[in-house]
């Protein structure tokens, strides 16, 4: 085979693989790229999650559960004050740091859990 006919042969395969992933004239010039973009800009969003949900979930259990911890003792604390007498309402504080420790414990058992 001659230097030209290898030459050729080359430039002839070259043009058969670029018509082959030439997607054509039809395909890219009908095609509105400014409406794709904004289709893709809404998909995107709907499957966005509202900043408080990933605020939440990429907070550590541990200060999650001494979160609900806090919530739950002022539930119990909120009984604390009704059922005793006013000079002790300053008890509140007692159920709420033992359902935050609880709390803070739990969470902290569910994070080593994990592997974090």
């Amino acid at each position: 085979m001659s230097r030209e006919t290898e030459d050729e042969r080359r430039k002839r395969i070259k043009r058969q693989q670029l018509a082959r992933r030439d997607p054509g004239d039809s395909k890219i010039k009908g095609y509105d790229w400014g409406k794709h973009a904004q289709r893709t800009r809404q998909i995107a969003k709907k499957k966005q999650k509202p900043l408080l949900v990933e605020l939440w979930q990429t907070t550590p259990a541990r200060w999650q559960w001494l979160i609900y911890g806090f919530f739950l003792g002022t539930f119990f604390g909120l009984f604390v004050v009704v059922l005793l007498p006013p000079d002790l309402s300053f008890l509140i504080i007692v159920p709420q740091l033992v359902c935050m420790l609880c709390g803070m414990f739990l969470g902290t058992l569910i994070d080593n859990k994990k592997g974090l």
